[in-house]
């Protein structure tokens, strides 16, 4: 009988710790969210200082682009920045923070730009002895295509990425707690995996701090 209520006790026991551990995951997802919110917002008031161009605009930017002006390029990066946040909205809510999806899609959009590989892609040289406004306006639309492919391409494999990353974390976390009898915080995890603790930090921060069985640091 005395087993029975030490074992009642010890049940009790692992019960409020679940419940305390589920309160504070709770309380850390949206703690998290919240300061995902808070930098997209400060992000999104940013931009609000970048004026759009119109498609005739940028048309006539391009021409100075392709002559290698590099103001006139970073105008046009600064008009993608705008176009960016719109291209990545599909992808929101696939364990990828939304910043992070920015963040990645305008490093691509600048990368693009810088290597002007584009240029052959889109057969640009036949358009710059042009002076017919319509050639360059076609050819914004048609870089306006490229980049999105770029970027759903690159997008697509950042999720890949850190989707294959989330599981490899959750299976060696799941793991770790069976071997520690409860959750590890993100030291031991590390010292589990064989890898630095930085970069199990890293692997958190990616996954938005969901990948289950580890302390989140406050």
């Amino acid at each position: 009988q005395a087993e029975k209520e030490l074992n009642k006790e010890e049940q009790k026991d692992e019960d409020s710790d679940s419940g305390e551990s589920d309160k504070k995951d709770s309380e850390n997802d949206a703690k998290t969210d919240a300061q995902e919110r808070q930098l997209l917002d400060m992000y999104l008031e940013d931009l609000k200082s970048i004026a759009p161009l119109s498609r005739t605009t940028q048309a006539v930017i391009l021409q100075d682009v392709c002559d290698k002006d590099v103001e006139s390029r970073g105008v046009i990066i600064n008009n993608y920045f705008l176009q960016v946040v719109e291209w990545v909205k599909a992808y929101a809510g696939k364990g990828v923070a939304m910043m992070d999806l920015i963040q990645e899609a305008n490093v691509i959009v600048m990368d693009e730009l810088g290597r002007r590989d584009w240029m052959k892609q889109l057969d640009a040289f036949d358009v710059m002895d042009s002076d017919d406004i319509n050639a360059w306006t076609d050819l914004s639309e048609r870089l306006d295509a490229y980049l999105i492919d770029r970027v759903k391409e690159g997008i697509g494999k950042l999720i890949e990425e850190q989707t294959d990353e989330k599981m490899a974390g959750n299976d060696a976390a799941e793991a770790a707690h069976k071997e520690y009898g409860r959750k590890v915080t993100v030291e031991e995890l590390a010292q589990f995996m064989h890898v630095p603790a930085e970069d199990v930090s890293e692997a958190l921060r990616l996954s938005a701090n969901r990948i289950e069985n580890v302390v989140v640091p406050d």
